[in-house]
C-alpha cells in the first residue's frame, strides 16, 4: 500500500511539475516576487498532498515537490530566488537537530558513539583506498570525507527505528 501510495505521488508530481507549474509561472513571470510565493506555494501544496492525503513520508514528499520544481524551465532562476530559504532551513534543520540531544545521554552511550565513529572513519578510509587501488583522477582525501560521513536521511532512519522500539533514547541521541 505504501509503494503504490508513494508511486501515485510520484506520478501526481511529475504531472503537477510538466503542466500546472508552467503554466502558473507563465501567468506570473512578470511579477519576480510572485514567482517565488507561486513556487514556495507549490513545493508546500505538493508536500502537505503527499504527507497528508497520500501518507508519504513529509520529508520524501517535499523532495519530490523540490524536484519537481526544478524540472521546469525557470529552475535556474528557482534556484537563485530559493538560496537563502535553502540556507534558513538548513540553519533551522540542524538547530532542531541540536535540541533533540542531550549532552548526559552520550556520556552514558560512549561505547556506541566509539563505534559510529569508527564506522564513518572506516568508510573514509575505504574510500580513499578504493580511490587509490582505481587511480581516479580526484582528490581522493576530499572524495573520501565527502562519502565517509552520514547524511541527514541517517536521522530519519535513527527516528524510525526509535519508533519501533528497536533503539532507545539515548541510542537515537548518539546516531544524532
Amino acid at each position: 500500500l505504501a509503494a503504490i501510495r508513494l508511486a501515485a505521488f510520484g506520478a501526481i508530481t511529475v504531472a503537477a511539475g510538466r503542466h500546472i507549474l508552467p503554466r502558473l509561472l507563465r501567468s506570473v513571470e512578470s511579477q519576480p516576487d510572485t514567482v517565488l510565493v507561486v513556487v514556495i506555494a507549490f513545493g508546500f501544496v505538493l508536500a502537505g498532498l503527499g504527507g497528508g492525503a497520500l501518507q508519504v513520508p513529509l520529508a520524501l514528499a517535499a523532495f519530490l515537490a523540490g524536484l519537481a520544481i526544478t524540472s521546469d524551465r525557470y529552475a535556474e532562476s528557482i534556484r537563485k530566488e530559493l538560496g537563502p530559504f535553502r540556507d534558513l532551513f538548513a540553519v533551522a534543520f540542524f538547530v532542531a537537530i541540536g535540541t533533540l540531544v542531550d549532552p548526559s545521554t552520550v556520556a552514558t552511550e560512549w561505547p556506541l558513539l566509539i563505534a559510529l565513529l569508527a564506522a564513518v572513519v572506516a568508510k573514509g578510509v575505504v574510500t580513499w583506498g578504493t580511490a587509490h587501488v582505481f587511480r581516479l583522477p580526484a582528490r581522493r582525501g576530499q572524495l573520501a570525507v565527502g562519502l565517509a560521513q552520514i547524511g541527514e536521511f541517517s536521522f530519519i532512519a535513527a527516528g524510525l527505528v526509535l519508533a519501533t522500539g528497536a533503539i532507545d533514547e539515548g541510542q537515537f541521541t548518539v546516531v544524532l
